[in-house]
């Protein structure tokens, strides 16, 4: 459907595109993976935040009037699933206690970062979705096709 005009360039009944159908298709999709590992990235940064005698659930014991009447057993909360496209690096940190140091004492924590190109996902495809009424305007992505299917093969893992 869409006709090559320069090296970059690709026309379309819309306008000129950054990108050809198939890639852009890929792109689609590593946006969808890209925005929930954010959210897991999140999660993991708000579990990872928390002390490890505060990663517990309880659920709520109520009577025959649905009204809650206390809390069971605590349940270790697991540690959140992380996508492809984040590397989790643990170090040792020293441990505070109401913001002063414990000297001597270290715990063990987790650092989540992206693969390295993941973070221009979001704004390549901002950039491949709207077409240019000219080929001239159209920018070049800053992520390569090749570039694109890898990441995206990463982030389905």
């Amino acid at each position: 459907m869409s006709t090559l005009v320069a090296s970059h360039v690709h026309q379309s009944r819309f306008g000129y595109h950054p990108c050809d159908r198939e890639t852009f298709a890929k792109l689609k999709e590593l946006n969808k993976l890209y925005t929930k590992a954010l959210h897991q990235k999140a999660a993991f940064e708000r579990w990872e935040r928390k002390e490890p005698h505060n990663r517990v659930s309880r659920t709520k014991l109520r009577d025959s009037d649905g009204q809650t009447v206390g809390y069971g057993a605590p349940q270790e909360v697991p540690e959140p699933k992380l996508n492809g496209l984040l590397i989790k690096e643990e170090y040792l940190s020293d441990l505070t206690r109401g913001g002063a140091y414990v000297k001597g004492m270290k715990t063990k924590r987790a650092k989540v970062s992206w693969v390295m190109g993941a973070e221009l996902i979001g704004e390549v495809y901002k950039t491949a979705r709207h077409p240019h009424p000219t080929a001239e305007g159209v920018k070049m992505m800053k992520l390569a096709p090749h570039i694109i299917a890898t990441l995206l093969e990463l982030a389905k893992k």
